[in-house]
């Protein structure tokens, strides 16, 4: 584990779901292993809101955490352009054996961008 990592984990402060989603992306099974769920809103274009849900792994809270702090306030044409190396980039780098977190993080965050529930 990171220094940073633990601090983004310790000053978490978009663990859980969006009231009423515009957006959602799930990647693994819930209590099932590593997955993670995010959910967004929206005002146009624009996402003002992101929040995740993953298993108790502080890598995979510290990805999770990372991308909604990114997410927010942003048009969803420049986050469709992030990927999985961005995140490792923005964490300052994940432990060894933990590679496929940010991968998982980043593709539930893809699919919550494309997905349309309003």
């Amino acid at each position: 584990m990171t220094e940073f990592i633990n601090f983004i984990v310790a000053t978490a402060t978009h663990g859980g779901r969006v009231e009423r989603p515009d957006g959602e992306g799930l990647v693994g099974v819930p209590g099932e292993g590593p997955y993670f769920r995010i959910t967004l809103l929206r005002d146009g274009d624009t996402v003002t809101k992101v929040c995740y849900e993953t298993y108790s792994c502080p890598v995979a809270n510290g990805c999770g955490e990372m991308l909604c702090r990114v997410g927010e306030r942003k048009k969803v044409e420049i986050l469709a352009t992030l990927t999985a190396q961005d995140l490792v980039a923005l964490l300052r780098g994940v432990p060894e054996g933990k590679g496929h977190l940010p991968e998982m993080a980043m593709t539930a965050f893809q699919i919550a961008l494309r997905d349309r529930l309003k």
